[in-house]
């Protein structure tokens, strides 16, 4: 099993908190969008959504974890059976509010 693993921190957002999806259910339900990237930025990029690991077996999928040391508190990790092209990126984009934006 290979594991990648990097912070994740919303953006822009000086008190930025992420969006719990499932406010019934206990813990937070993160609301992300991950995707392996070929060729990111080049002629033939071709995008593979990847699939949260919560209650499947098939790989790759993503979870957040808590990681003291990223500033959010929170890491995410995305865990392979198999390792990924050379010329491959993962993109994660997560929900989050914030109060004050540093940026429009």
């Amino acid at each position: 099993m290979l594991v990648e693993r990097g912070c994740v921190d919303p953006l822009s957002c000086a008190d930025g908190n992420f969006v719990d999806a499932n406010t019934t259910t206990a813990g937070t339900q993160y609301q992300c969008s991950v995707d392996d990237v070929q060729n990111f930025g080049q002629p033939g990029e071709a995008e593979q959504p990847i699939a949260e690991c919560e209650g499947i077996t098939m790989r790759p999928c993503w979870r957040i974890i808590d990681d003291s040391g990223c500033a959010s508190g929170l890491a995410m990790e995305v865990e392979r059976s198999d390792p990924p092209p050379a010329n491959n990126v993962v993109l994660a984009f997560c929900a989050a509010t914030c109060r004050y934006c540093s940026s429009p």
